[in-house]
């Protein structure tokens, strides 16, 4: 199970925690923010560390494990794209800082 929560632009920030359990490698959270700026969070009840949809799959594109490679597969396709489908009937638009 990958614990996904949905902002109010309809974006989709996902556990790191959860991530973690399937891919070892990700890098700590310091290195992550720098890495991805304003797409790590603190959320939930107790608060813990989410990485919004884009950068997740952008980082997950960086990872050579088939672990990684399965995993940003099903993000694209089951958390990013109806993200991004919600956010264009509304005509949400996010900026994506360069990484």
């Amino acid at each position: 199970t990958i614990h996904v929560v949905e902002d109010d632009n309809h974006c989709r920030w996902v556990s790191l925690a959860d991530v973690r359990k399937l891919v070892k490698t990700i890098p700590n959270e310091r290195t992550l923010a720098n890495t991805y700026p304003g797409r790590l969070q603190s959320m939930g009840t107790p608060a813990s560390p989410h990485m919004r949809d884009d950068a997740l799959i952008a980082h997950l594109s960086k990872v050579n494990q088939p672990a990684a490679l399965k995993l940003r597969t099903w993000a694209e396709r089951n958390i990013a794209l109806p993200g991004r489908k919600i956010r264009k009937d509304l005509g949400i638009n996010i900026d994506t800082p360069a990484s």
